[in-house]
């Protein structure tokens, strides 16, 4: 025996099938219940909303056939569409052809790569890596007055080298301590190519006459100089009242925030009392041997840092110009 539906379905039509229909919820009282029913029913006129595809669809079809909108929003609209369909077949095709042969994809770039770069290097291809040429405008201004600036006869700026010393904030005056400055000093000082590097710096040594890199830091109070500190120095108190003096011995002033981290004097004696930690900076010149002489002395003072003086609470660290774009 077959039955029918009270309500056989109707057929839903194309227009209806791009649309979503939204049903209200309707509660009606069932006899043989207690409780009311909530049944789902359709409005007789449903409410409809359009898919994004139709959408998309007929506004692109209304933009290119100057259907309702015939302003020049709509005008370029069309034109832009009529542009972006070669493209996007193009790209279709060449993501379908590279995901069917990617043999031949892989191969291909390769050799275009290789013959690209065959081709820079055959009309002159170089490779500049300064900041002022990558980041600044073609012709910009600062960049023509940095280059008259580097030619105008000015003294040339230097590449500091910065060294660090302390004992996690504990007081580092003593002899011992100052002899580590100097240590580090010469393992810089020893490296290959130091003094030839050195040779091309604008600054000229006052006790020498001689073009050397600039130095600044404690151990100025002993001409740079490791043997004249082990003969002047026997104990914390000598290391103490030299790193207190006013002046270096060629009469220049001391600046204490310069040399040392939180410095502090007796307010009476001017002695030193403590500081924590030592500031050297060596002031390598601006060339292009630099970079490489850098990573050396880069290596040279962490070697120092976690072979030599590993567990010991005096540390250094160390910062060059190359530090950061490496």
């Amino acid at each position: 025996m077959t039955t029918t539906p009270e309500n056989p379905p109707v057929p839903r039509t194309e227009a209806q099938k791009d649309s979503v229909i939204f049903a209200t919820p309707e509660i009606v009282e069932d006899p043989h219940r207690n409780d009311p029913v909530l049944h789902i029913a359709s409005d007789s006129k449903p409410k409809t909303t359009k898919t994004n595809v139709t959408q998309n669809a007929e506004e692109n079809l209304t933009a290119t056939t100057g259907g309702e909108g015939k302003g020049f929003s709509a005008r370029w609209t069309g034109a832009i569409n009529t542009i972006h369909g070669p493209i996007m077949k193009g790209l279709l095709w060449t993501s379908g052809t590279a995901a069917r042969n990617p043999r031949k994809t892989v191969a291909g770039v390769t050799f275009l790569s290789f013959f690209l770069l065959i081709v820079g290097f055959l009309t002159n291809f170089s490779v500049d890596v300064d900041e002022d040429v990558l980041w600044t405008p073609e012709n910009a201004r600062p960049v023509k007055q940095g280059a008259w600036i580097s030619t105008a006869g000015y003294p040339e700026e230097n590449r500091d080298m910065l060294l660090f010393f302390h004992a996690n904030t504990e007081n580092v005056l003593g002899q011992a301590q100052t002899r580590k400055v100097f240590t580090a000093l010469d393992t810089v000082r020893k490296l290959p190519g130091y003094r030839a590097l050195c040779a091309q710096s604008s600054y000229v040594d006052p006790r020498t006459g001689q073009r050397t890199c600039e130095i600044s830091g404690a151990t100025a109070f002993w001409n740079d100089t490791a043997a004249l500190f082990e003969s002047q120095v026997d104990n914390d108190n000598d290391a103490i009242q030299q790193l207190s003096a006013p002046v270096y011995p060629d009469g220049t002033p001391v600046s204490d925030n310069d040399i040392f981290g939180k410095p502090l004097r007796n307010e009476v004696s001017r002695t030193l009392e403590s500081a924590q930690a030592y500031v050297l900076v060596i002031g390598l010149p601006d060339t292009e041997e630099t970079e490489d002489f850098e990573l050396e002395a880069l290596d040279a003072i962490l070697d120092l840092r976690n072979n030599i003086w590993n567990g010991n609470e005096f540390n250094v660290e160390v910062t060059t110009q190359r530090s950061f774009p490496d």
